[in-house]
């Protein structure tokens, strides 16, 4: 993979193609998913989601789900109330998509992702109920990161 150094508008639209190209069957999803959380985080960061937008129009339909979350945690370090409301929706929308696909271990990190958004507004139940939902349908790997961060946030939920 090319190194992302900084990364104009012009670049980052080309992103898609520059880094995965023709050898993206060698290439995991968690690797493309974790080189797009981290591309918004950048895009977030110069308060440009043209990247965003441009994955949004033509997602690749087995990483949309962690699109719209890292698209959701960039909005929330915008932190304002419109901005919250926005990543809820993706939060929500990333939870269906992944439930429609089954895939337990991504809609595990957008619930965490939605539970962490509800405690900051208080709305701890709601958080509890959706993270203890998702947490108890796995029966495996609870040594993960993932899911010692989930019964970490579950714990202080109460």
């Amino acid at each position: 993979m090319r190194h992302l150094g900084k990364l104009t508008p012009a670049a980052v639209l080309r992103l898609p193609r520059m880094v995965f190209g023709c050898c993206a069957s060698h290439v995991s999803a968690r690797h493309r998913a974790r080189t797009i959380k981290k591309l918004c985080y950048r895009a977030a960061r110069r308060r440009s989601f043209k990247f965003v937008r441009y994955s949004l129009r033509f997602p690749a339909t087995h990483l949309l789900f962690e699109i719209l979350r890292a698209k959701g945690e960039s909005l929330l370090l915008i932190g304002n109330a419109q901005a919250r409301e926005q990543a809820e929706g993706l939060f929500l929308r990333s939870i269906d998509i992944s439930r429609h696909q089954h895939a337990l271990s991504w809609e595990l990190c957008s619930a965490v992702s939605l539970a962490r958004l509800w405690r900051a507004e208080h709305r701890s139940l709601q958080a509890k109920e959706l993270l203890s939902g998702v947490y108890q349908r796995f029966t495996e790997g609870f040594a993960t990161h993932d899911l010692m961060v989930a019964k970490a946030l579950l714990d202080s939920l109460g």
